[in-house]
């Protein structure tokens, strides 16, 4: 199956892929969609505003087009790493993601978000600046398991600007997608920190109430 592997920079024409992407990827294996449950939206409502977030292509976090690497067989799309320099423009991707987002999104979800951001917001963390971050990882089911994601992940690392720099590489993933973590660490990465919601409350707007930050270094200590 590798050996069929094409691997491409995504282009306009990939944004429904990248939609489903985004979307299975923050369900993390569970029923929760977080950008549902956070702004009291319905999923074809989330999917149109992702959308529309992709198509004004904004440089710096998971909403944007070129942050991402898919992987075809057989011209099907099958998986994409979506992945960016934090605060290469001097502006934090949560800051970037935010703005795309607060232009589509209706106010009253807006308002809905920050009324639950107390309890949310207890797994939140900034991606580290001058960092390679991993934001969104989708493998379709029965591709997996077959080094997909090395293959890809390789690719992003050995692109010209982030090659040069040699700067570490973070992912964070909620603490019970055990598959992702096992694949991490079999490529080089190593959890440095855990961040816990002892409120279950938020399981009801997030994944799960637990979430690791992993590292893979590639600087020298």
């Amino acid at each position: 199956m590798i050996e069929k592997l094409k691997i491409k920079r995504a282009k306009i024409e990939d944004i429904d892929f990248i939609v489903e992407s985004l979307i299975e990827a923050e369900k993390n294996n569970t029923k929760v969609l977080s950008y549902s449950t956070i702004f009291n939206l319905k999923i074809s409502k989330v999917k149109e505003i992702l959308k529309k977030s992709l198509m004004m292509n904004v440089d710096g976090c998971e909403l944007s087009i070129s942050s991402y690497l898919i992987g075809f067989i057989e011209n099907k799309p099958v998986a994409s790493i979506g992945a960016w320099i934090e605060g290469a423009d001097g502006i934090p991707s949560s800051t970037v993601k935010g703005n795309l987002l607060f232009k589509s999104l209706p106010k009253n979800s807006i308002k809905y978000a920050k009324s639950i951001s107390d309890l949310t917001s207890k797994l939140y963390t900034e991606y580290i600046n001058n960092s390679f971050c991993i934001g969104i990882v989708y493998i379709k089911k029965g591709y997996r398991g077959h080094g997909i994601f090395k293959k890809i992940f390789e690719i992003h690392l050995n692109i010209k600007k982030i090659k040069e720099k040699k700067i570490n590489t973070y992912v964070h993933v909620f603490s019970n997608n055990i598959s992702a973590i096992k694949t991490y660490k079999k490529n080089g990465f190593v959890v440095i920190k855990e961040l816990k919601s002892n409120d279950l409350k938020i399981k009801k707007f997030l994944p799960y109430n637990m979430k690791q930050i992993l590292i893979k270094k590639l600087t020298d200590d």
